[in-house]
């Protein structure tokens, strides 16, 4: 029997602000959820294979995608296009993380685990990021360590694909206005991403409690 409620309200008062209505299909598995607020209706919709493994779900505008090894270690996953893979051990522990497509997140991550199968380090090879921020004017180029970007109109820019490598790495932004006196104008200012081993420490009750990926000092904002 199917114990699973067809629908949900959220009620202010007497008021009703959102209701959730879920359809299931034949093994209980839930295969859309209809959200309807005073303002709007949005459909998700969700698949899977026959493990009953999420492989697909669609939230509104936003769409994901996840594939798996025999056993049901992920190996791939592909949110609105972006694409990340995993490699799994013996154990089936996840060793490698992979950000394929995404420039902001594209650093790739060597796991190891201690004897009580608990994660303990994370190892960046390094690959490439992006670099934001903001200028006083929005007309000009822009760019990070020779990595050419974009500005736009409300003044902010971003820089992908800036090259990192482990250890320290500084990031210099050069902005090159436009030509008032027949002269460009041209700022630079500079900041640092931290690329570096990752180490997480455990409670008495193996309880992931500290861990971190890497860290950056200084935000870029330009004037001239």
């Amino acid at each position: 029997m199917n114990r699973r409620p067809p629908l949900v309200f959220n009620t202010f008062g007497t008021n009703v602000v959102s209701t959730f209505a879920y359809t299931y299909d034949a093994l209980s598995r839930r295969t859309q959820r209809l959200d309807t607020t005073a303002d709007a209706s949005t459909t998700n919709l969700f698949g899977y294979n026959p493990r009953s493994e999420l492989v697909s779900a669609e939230m509104g505008t936003n769409t994901y995608s996840y594939a798996y090894d025999p056993i049901g270690n992920r190996t791939a996953t592909i949110e609105n296009g972006l694409t990340t893979t995993y490699a799994a051990n013996e154990l089936n522990q996840y060793t490698a993380l992979n950000p394929v497509d995404r420039a902001e997140l594209g650093l790739d991550v060597t796991n190891s685990f201690n004897n009580l199968n608990q994660i303990v380090t994370g190892s960046w090879t390094g690959s490439t990021v992006t670099v934001a921020g903001s200028v006083n004017y929005p007309v000009g180029s822009i760019s990070v360590n020779n990595t050419h970007g974009t500005v736009y109109p409300d003044s902010s820019f971003d820089v992908p694909g800036v090259p990192v490598v482990p250890g320290t790495n500084t990031l210099t932004a050069t902005y090159t206005g436009p030509a008032f006196t027949n002269v460009p104008m041209t700022a630079t200012d500079t900041s640092s991403v931290v690329l570096g081993d990752t180490a997480y420490a455990h409670d008495a009750n193996g309880k992931h409690i500290e861990g971190a990926r890497y860290n950056h000092n200084g935000d870029l904002a330009l004037s001239w």
